[in-house]
Formats: C-alpha cells, structure tokens, sequence
C-alpha cells in the first residue's frame, strides 16, 4: 500500500481537473457462478497518453483472477514500453498501467487499455450487480490529470440459462410472461421484461 501511496504523492505534481476530454468506459460483463469474463476497459483522450492509473471495486462474490497482467495487451507485437501493476487497496484493486520505456508509443486513444479476467465465487448470488471504477488518473509523460468522477459497469450473475432471479418491483416496466401476455406485480413465475428473462419468486 506505501508503494501506491508513493506513486499518487508523485502523480499529485499535476494540475487537478480536466483539461482535455479524458474518460475511460467498459463494457458490460455476464458471468456465471464458478466462472471467469472479461472486463474490457477502454479509454479516450484528445491528447497522446503514457500512462493510466484507476481503482475497481467489484460486487461480492466477483473477484479478479490472479494473472499475470505484465504488459498491456493492445499495443502490438513489441508490448514492452508499458507494464501493468495490479494492487489491493481498500475494498478494491488499484490497477496502474506505466510506460517504463520513453521509447513505447502513447497509450491508443478509443482503444482497449485492458482486459482484466473476473472470476465469479460458486456461490455468487445470481442478479444484476456492478462494478464501479473511480480514481482514474492519466499520465502526460509524468504529468499528471484527475478525472473527476466514476464509470458504473454492469455485471449480471447469471445461472446459465440466460434467466435471472430479481424482485419484480425493482421496475414499473410491464413483464410478460413466455406467451407474451401482461402479466401484474403478483404473477409468480418466468416473466419478460425490459427485453430479459427473469424468474420471479
């Protein structure tokens, strides 16, 4: 943990706030109990980046694989300008992506950044749950730039059958069971809604 705290004190020689338009975003992810996905993370910048620095906080029961995250996988064949530190903070894993090659090319804007591989717990609750990624900080060649705010990442614990056990309250959407009639509040059993299949209890 010094080690992260080190590299933020270093980092905070920047000016905090958005000078350009920075984000990053990711894609939803579906994983069963006992199983591994994907977590693809993307960025965009206006301007040529060396470096990238975030924390992920998954939901319970969803944990990052252990792996050997090196090198950033998306550069091409000569990926050895950049290498990828995955640490456990508080409740979540602080990943920093660093050029250590002032040679490597700047990060690709609109790109991928990472695919980090998620392992689901056997006995995940099955649902819809998220992911949130928050302090993102982007390198200029040392220079440092906060990007104020978080990224939500859906991630939907399914049992395999593409059917999920939700509250049916949890939206005022009409549900339809498999027939395609509507079906009220009180109806027990395999509805439609918003376009997904969930099983009501």
């Amino acid at each position: 943990m010094k080690t992260i705290k080190n590299f933020m004190i270093v980092a905070m020689v920047m000016f905090a706030g958005n000078a350009m338009a920075q984000k990053l975003s990711a894609e939803a992810v579906t994983i069963e109990p006992g199983g591994e996905a994907n977590l693809v993370v993307s960025y965009e910048s206006e301007k040529e980046l060396t470096g990238a620095q975030f924390s992920v906080t998954l939901p319970a029961g969803v944990e990052l694989k252990e792996e050997n995250y090196e090198y950033v996988s998306t550069l091409g064949a000569d990926q050895t300008g950049y290498q990828v530190n995955i640490n456990d903070g508080e409740g979540c894993q602080i990943v920093i992506i660093s050029r250590v090659s002032k040679k490597a090319p700047a990060l690709v804007s609109g790109k991928e950044l990472i695919t980090l591989s998620l392992v689901a717990a056997a006995d995940a609750k099955v649902g819809e749950a998220k992911a949130t990624i928050s302090e993102i900080v982007f390198s200029d060649k040392g220079t440092a730039v906060k990007v104020d705010g978080t990224v939500d990442v859906a991630v939907n614990i399914t049992d395999g059958t593409g059917i999920n056990s939700l509250n049916a309250d949890n939206s005022n959407e009409p549900a339809f069971n498999l027939a395609g009639q509507k079906v009220g509040k009180n109806y027990k059993g395999i509805v439609v809604k918003n376009g997904k299949k969930v099983a009501v209890k």
